[in-house]
């Protein structure tokens, strides 16, 4: 972690990132069959439609590497890509039961050709599907028929296919090459996530002050940006000053925050001034998990007590939000604490309110709340109890598709009855681990507050929707 304090300069620019009209586009999904895709190659041992893709269906080439011949190839239709910057693949590839597995080096070529002319880039598959992503302007001509790199002109060739190559030199045993939701790129598209992607891994940034184009807020703020101390080496950071807060006089030193998308964010720590344009396609999942360690060894006089709050924006401004609390409802208070020590934090999409900090609550998903378009993601370390000085290091924000759960169904069956309430009764007053699921405001014991708050969940047996945001 970097120095705590660091002098305030002046922003000598500020960078507009201008967003395009027109979206990303699924080219091929495979639901319809094969879509005028074509498999050819002499090791392959078969091909055809792949019933568990990356969504939905998807296509398969199995090849015996061990086979004579260059190796197998998987062509599209001819395409038009002149409205893209880019394409993305889902792929994988994977051994084949009851044969011989996979040995050498799974590199998957992905590319546009015209006849002879090929560009390419190279991914390295495993086992599970993963996006590979290629800008036009980086693929790699050929060197023979393509010497440059493709040009808009040659993105609108009538003869254009895209073409997923694996060669056979160097590799044997069988395998399946799958692959799945063949997706043109446009700025200002929508980036389509699947379950159990790391969006933020901050492995990747631009400069300390803007890890993965996040940016940060906040009057408590004293410091912020790469996390070089991170569980796997790399995350972001933010610390509150909160006493430092007080003494200044602020008025409100109650929250820092940390952001991606939703508009510029300048900072005189830092030039340019953060990520606008993130377009991200959430709807496959049920929420977003986040690492999170409240670190009370950096700074003075640090101690527990913050709790974290999510916030999320979509295209067209409208903002769900894990409910801080609710006007005529004071016991009622979601955001979890952080610890000391790294931990995974879970918000459900279904246990957000369209509400900032009152009574205006929504009934479940949040009305009006576009998932497949999401503009702005928002972690809020909200101060609650905490003082002195707190360092909050966060790491991987992942999408995740979890069962969503309601806190208060006691044995599981997607409704709050009578049966959950004996439950609830059971653990009135007491704490043992079994009891903890019960916490619903997180302070440490089961009591009428907790009650309260389970009380607004209960609509009898077999009712499974409808319910409140704080009921998950």
């Amino acid at each position: 972690m970097k120095a705590m304090l660091r002098p305030w300069v002046a922003l000598a620019a500020t960078l507009w990132l201008a967003s395009a009209t027109y979206a990303d586009s699924v080219l091929f999904d495979f639901e319809s069959g094969a879509q005028g895709w074509t498999s050819t190659g002499p090791i392959t041992t078969d091909f055809g439609e792949q019933p568990y893709g990356a969504v939905g269906k998807g296509r398969s080439h199995v090849g015996d590497f061990d086979l004579p011949g260059w190796g197998m190839a998987d062509y599209s239709p001819a395409v038009n890509l002149s409205a893209y910057t880019g394409i993305r693949v889902y792929a994988r590839l994977r051994n084949v039961a009851g044969y011989p597995a996979f040995s050498g080096t799974p590199i998957l070529h992905v590319g546009l050709a015209i006849g002879n002319a090929e560009w390419t880039g190279q991914a390295t598959l495993t086992e599970s599907y993963q996006a590979f992503a290629f800008d036009f302007s980086e693929l790699v001509p050929d060197g023979t028929y393509a010497t440059e790199p493709i040009t808009s002109a040659q993105l609108s060739d009538p003869g254009l296919v895209i073409q997923l190559k694996m060669y056979a030199a160097g590799n044997g045993g069988v395998a399946a090459l799958d692959y799945d939701q063949i997706v043109g790129l446009g700025p200002g598209g929508q980036t389509t996530i699947l379950p159990g992607t790391v969006i933020y891994d901050f492995n990747d940034y631009s400069n300390t002050c803007y890890p993965d184009g996040w940016t940060f807020f906040g009057y408590p703020q004293l410091d912020f940006g790469a996390d070089d101390d991170a569980e796997d080496g790399h995350g972001a950071f933010q610390i509150a000053g909160w006493g430092w807060c007080d003494t200044m006089g602020y008025p409100r030193c109650d929250f820092v925050g940390s952001r991606v998308g939703g508009g510029m964010m300048s900072h005189p720590h830092c030039v340019p001034g953060g990520y606008d344009d993130i377009n991200l396609d959430l709807s496959l999942g049920t929420g977003l998990s986040v690492r999170v360690k409240n670190d009370l060894n950096v700074g003075v006089g640090g101690t527990l007590g913050a709790r974290l709050q999510l916030q999320i924006t979509d295209i067209d401004g409208t903002n769900a939000v894990v409910t801080t609390w609710v006007v005529g409802k004071p016991w009622i208070k979601r955001p979890q604490p952080v610890l000391d020590d790294w931990a995974t934090y879970k918000f459900f999409f279904k246990a957000l309110d369209y509400a900032w900090d009152n009574g205006s609550s929504a009934i479940g998903t949040v009305p009006g709340l576009n998932l497949n378009h999401v503009r702005a993601i928002r972690f809020l370390w909200r101060r609650e109890t905490a003082g002195g000085t707190n360092a909050f290091r966060f790491d991987k924000v992942t999408l995740i598709d979890d069962p969503v759960v309601l806190w208060g169904d006691v044995n599981q069956d997607g409704d709050i009855d009578l049966a959950d309430f004996a439950g609830v009764q059971q653990c009135f007053g007491s704490y043992p681990a079994e009891c903890q699921h019960f916490d619903a405001d997180y302070d440490g014991d089961v009591d009428f507050n907790d009650f309260q708050t389970w009380r607004d969940g209960y609509r009898g047996p077999n009712v499974t929707e409808g319910f409140l945001p704080w009921c998950y």
